[in-house]
């Protein structure tokens, strides 16, 4: 049989499809022959894997000849056996479990992957795994407005089998999310004492050896060497005009410019000869 004697149906009517046992052969000759339900069903001429979900559901005769089909494809176990990482897939699944489906339950679906495979992806592919987590959380809230209805309904012949029903929700919501719902909430990893580190500044005078000028300047513990390293210096201070000097001062100072003056006199001579 090949795809050509099968009737072309696409979009919307693909979930429409009547069961067609031409069409459920050649599903099942393809599952046998190793190829995927999810790829066969993205062909335009095969049904939707949810009217293929339908049909082995309704008619159990497709159903096992699906699952021999599965088996001889190398496909052991239930659900879909998928190997490769889909994002479409992944965004069901998550989607199913927030509406308060079990992964059993979706895993049992021959159109998902199978159990092995949602953990294997869970593990390995950090974004499912979030979405899987934020998709628990959703389902454990699902669970609470569902205990609240069963609570709300209780009569005193149903009181007994309620509170057996809600205990199992409360502990299913406790393991779905357990920072939230848990009764022991899970504490982050300890981290150790916190250290502080506090660097000092000191300020020391220094003196020109020329002019006899000071000026601050500050040092401050290298981060990594704690040795003091220069950081800033402050203005040199102003030097003491010559009317403020005392005599003996005054006269020092004028002495030494005169024998500075001399000095640049004879090197300009000895530059002009």
């Amino acid at each position: 049989m090949t795809d050509e004697t099968l009737p072309s149906v696409d979009g919307a009517a693909r979930e429409a499809v009547r069961y067609s046992v031409l069409i459920a052969r050649a599903i099942c000759d393809r599952l046998a022959g190793g190829e995927g339900l999810l790829r066969i069903c993205e062909d335009p001429s095969m049904p939707t894997r949810r009217t293929v979900q339908v049909w082995a559901a309704r008619r159990p005769e497709f159903g096992r000849e699906l699952e021999r089909a599965r088996q001889l494809g190398g496909m052991s176990g239930k659900g879909g056996g998928t190997l490769t990482y889909s994002e479409l897939l992944s965004h069901e699944i998550c989607h199913r479990l927030a509406e308060g489906e079990s992964i059993s339950s979706i895993c049992d679906d021959p159109t998902m992957p199978c159990f092995s495979t949602v953990y294997r992806w869970r593990r390995t592919i950090p974004a499912f795994g979030e979405m899987m987590r934020v998709a628990r959380e959703v389902q454990a809230e699902k669970f609470c407005d569902v205990g609240w209805e069963m609570a709300q309904a209780a009569t005193v012949e149903t009181a007994h089998l309620t509170r057996v029903r809600l205990n199992q929700l409360r502990w299913m919501a406790g393991v779905l999310s357990p920072r939230i719902y848990g009764r022991v909430k899970p504490s982050e990893a300890d981290r150790g004492p916190k250290v502080n580190t506090i660097m000092l500044r000191t300020f020391r005078t220094e003196e020109h050896p020329e002019t006899g000028q000071t000026r601050v300047v500050g040092y401050v513990a290298d981060e990594q060497s704690m040795i003091p390293t220069r950081d800033s210096e402050g203005p040199w201070t102003r030097l003491p005009t010559v009317a403020a000097l005392s005599g003996p001062e005054r006269a020092a100072q004028e002495d030494e410019l005169a024998r500075m003056k001399a000095l640049h006199d004879e090197i300009d001579a000895q530059a002009e000869d």
